[in-house]
């Protein structure tokens, strides 16, 4: 919502990814069309730049570009740069299939006794790892440290990278002395970096040598950029191994690929340097002959009003008749095949969460888990599928050769919706079938080794398998964002309780003397916490209870705060706090009071905590009643004194604040699924006319404010709620019992 309205967008590396310049650029012209065909929009449209260094392009496209003037190039720091000394040196390779790699690795080792920091580029992850093995041989057989030598590429998992950042000496040395961490003191003789398209861009790099393989034009610019940043090497060499000829590239066709085309085409604009590879030099390039030699585009697919429509319908999680994924959109399709990517990792609740839990708790618990502590870059590595599939049948034979049980897993679709399988069953699936989906292993599987998938890893207790709160605020990872407990472990602090799995929930219940503080601690009762501003929903987000009175005035006072400082019409800004007033009044029926653990619904709290004695609220009813959905049948029945005020609303306006109150959770887009539309205070038939009723309320108010305009609209609501909820009101019963029993008149 807040994205799509009001916003500039900077698209950075904007050449990596053309086709989502041209969605992001469609949906720019949507919004004007929006505009120009009635849509009250309640907010500036959204406005985006794309920003590159190598800007993908063509001459005759009119197109505003803001670049560098004249006076800019003459500024000494800027000269230094853009003159900076880039000797440029070509070598040709008669077979880049067995040659390549040796030669590459032959010419990295001249610089072993100059002290400097060389940087190596290669195409192929297979490469990559060639290279580093045969430098570290050769270091080894001279008796000199093998851990000058490290790789980077983006089959390792974030974790790993993350930590190379920040805490490897030999990476150390490629950054520039005010980027290096205080704690790091990067070794004086020779070290090299060997490194994928993963260190090309987003990384702050700056060697004295670069050695690397031919890449279309784009690419070669980049890795350029990433030696002698800073123009203060005066011998600075950069060699590129490049085919000696095309001619043997031909395939069947007799013709050569279109990407070999483009590395052809590059090749000739390196000659063209004659030797000089500065940024001054490669600007007088030719721009037509510079993005005749760019990667080919992928295909870019159209989008349409239509497409738009079905992707706004997000309580669809799901696969739907007409609406495609999202994914092709972001990245387009490639000409020639290319193989998709797949991404792992690992966490302690696919292995925990057994049948009982999952029966209890309900099919969609694993969705819900995912969406409450959801998965974030450093647990993740990828690779590409078809080499994940091979490593993952390695590793279901050496289970299966061990004796063990097959290994439980989580399939997470490329929707977002959640599986659970065995490995064996992911391990037969089909590279495509596995395509920009993600596979969720128990920390017992195995299959981690320094960071990089492997399926001949046996599990061990030195790899740390579930990083998962191991995500911290800051670089000196000082603050932790969030963190998952046992019984017998202490709450961290400043953290809020979001949810609480009973590991043994069909055991009896609890007796007192296992309750009481004198008892020894068990491992039955697995507490999550996250930082109040992390947290994706808010409902558990507390440490003590909060009345649902104190709740709602805290809402009321943050919508009124956020609209204060906004533009809209008076009517809008109303209608926001009105649903603010409104939007929990579901809250205060006896199943979701007994939903939260509280011990007393007739004195109804909006979140649930700890009681006097400081037991946390133990859930002793699960129901698939939502509150919110309860909310807009109070308000449309009941006689709420607020309802007073919304009685004298227009019907747009009444529009408006039932759909806010709806959707405040992501509901009501559309719709809400039929087993939520139930209500113990009203008849079927009533909930069945109110569930209908939200969904043509829904296209009524997409066609009114359009399709961001509506989602900006919900996200006021929705970041009202979710500041009160984050900050958390500390209230104690007994002094809401007043505002309680209003609230519930």
């Amino acid at each position: 919502g807040f994205l799509g309205q009001d916003v500039l967008l900077i698209h950075d590396e904007a050449h990596l990814e053309p086709a989502f310049q041209c969605l992001i650029k469609s949906i720019e012209e949507e919004q004007k069309r929006e505009a120009e065909t009635g849509c009250c929009l309640p907010a500036p449209r959204l406005r985006t730049i794309a920003l590159s260094a190598t800007q993908r392009g063509h001459p005759d496209e009119e197109i505003s570009l803001f670049t560098i003037t004249p006076d800019d190039q003459e500024h000494p720091i800027v000269k230094q740069r853009i003159e900076a000394t880039k000797r440029l040196i070509l070598h040709p390779c008669d077979d880049e299939n067995k040659q390549l790699v040796t030669q590459i690795a032959q010419i990295a080792w001249q610089y072993k006794t100059s002290n400097t920091a060389v940087l190596i580029f290669a195409h192929k992850v297979e490469d990559v790892e060639k290279i580093a093995r045969e430098l570290s041989k050769k270091l080894k057989k001279e008796k000199l440290p093998e851990q000058n030598v490290i790789s980077l590429t983006g089959t390792m998992r974030g974790y790993e990278r993350d930590k190379l950042v920040q805490t490897n000496e030999v990476f150390a040395r490629f950054m520039p002395s005010s980027d290096r961490p205080s704690e790091v003191a990067p070794p004086e003789e020779t070290v090299w970096l060997v490194c994928t398209s993963a260190g090309e861009v987003g990384i702050n790099l700056s060697a004295d040598h670069l050695i690397c393989d031919l890449v279309p034009f784009e690419r070669m610019v980049q890795r350029f950029g990433r030696v002698n940043r800073f123009g203060q090497c005066s011998d600075c060499e950069i060699h590129v191994v490049h085919p000696a000829s095309f001619e043997k590239k031909k395939g069947k066709s007799g013709k050569i690929s279109e990407i070999d085309q483009r590395r052809q085409k590059t090749l000739e604009l390196l000659r063209a340097l004659n030797g000089n590879a500065s940024p001054a030099a490669i600007d007088k390039l030719d721009p037509t002959k510079r993005s005749e030699a760019f990667s080919p585009e992928p295909i870019i697919l159209p989008v349409s009003d239509i497409l738009f429509d079905a992707w706004a319908m997000t309580t669809i999680r799901g696969e739907m008749p007409g609406r495609p994924a999202v994914e092709p959109y972001l990245h387009g399709i490639a000409k020639e095949q290319e193989v998709p990517q797949c991404y792992i990792a690992w966490r302690e609740e696919v292995r925990i969460i057994n049948d009982d839990i999952i029966n209890y708790y309900g099919e969609d618990l694993p969705q819900k888990l995912l969406d409450e502590y959801p998965l974030k870059p450093h647990e993740l590595l990828s690779d590409r599928t078809d080499r994940i599939v091979k490593k993952l049948q390695k590793l279901v034979q050496k289970i299966s050769e061990q004796g063990k049980e097959d290994v439980p897993v989580w399939f997470i679709k490329t929707d977002g919706t959640v599986e659970r399988k065995t490995l064996q069953e992911i391990a037969e699936k089909k590279k495509d079938d596995l395509a920009n989906c993600t596979i969720l292993l128990p920390p017992d599987a195995g299959g981690l080794r320094n960071g990089m998938f492997d399926g001949a890893a046996e599990f061990s207790k030195d790899e740390q398998y579930d990083v998962a709160d191991l995500w911290f605020k800051d670089n000196q990872q000082k603050t932790q964002l969030r963190r998952r407990i046992w019984d017998d472990e202490p709450p961290p602090e400043g953290m809020v309780l979001i949810r609480t799995i009973d590991t043994n929930p069909y055991a009896e219940e609890l007796s007192e003397e296992i309750e009481s503080p004198e008892t020894p601690p068990t491992k039955r009762f697995w507490h999550w916490y996250v930082m109040p501003f992390e947290s994706e929903d808010t409902t558990h987000a507390s440490v003590e209870p909060i009345a649902l009175a104190e709740h709602t005035d805290e809402v009321v006072k943050r919508a009124e705060d956020i609209v204060s400082k906004l533009s809209l019409p008076e009517n809008l800004k109303q209608a926001i706090i009105l649903a603010a007033h409104l939007h929990d009044l579901g809250k205060r029926r006896e199943l979701w009071q007994r939903s939260i653990g509280n011990p007393n619904p007739s004195e109804p709290y909006a979140k649930p905590g700890k009681d006097a004695s400081g037991h946390r609220w133990r859930v002793n009813w699960r129901s698939k009643y939502r509150h919110e959905f309860g909310s807009v049948l109070d308000v449309i029945n009941s006689n709420n004194p607020y309802l007073k005020n919304f009685a004298q609303l227009d019907d747009e306006m009444k529009d408006l604040v039932l759909h806010l109150i709806a959707a405040h959770h992501g509901y009501a887009r559309p719709y809400f699924p039929h087993d939520t539309t139930a209500d113990p205070n009203y008849s079927q038939n009533e909930c069945d006319k109110v569930a209908l009723e939200s969904i043509c309320r829904y296209a009524r108010l997409q066609r009114r404010y359009g399709r961001w305009g509506l989602a900006y609209l919900e996200s006021l609501l929705r970041a009202a709620d979710w500041a009160a909820s984050a900050e958390g009101s500390r209230t104690a019963p007994a002094k809401t019992d007043a505002k309680a029993k209003e609230a519930s008149s």
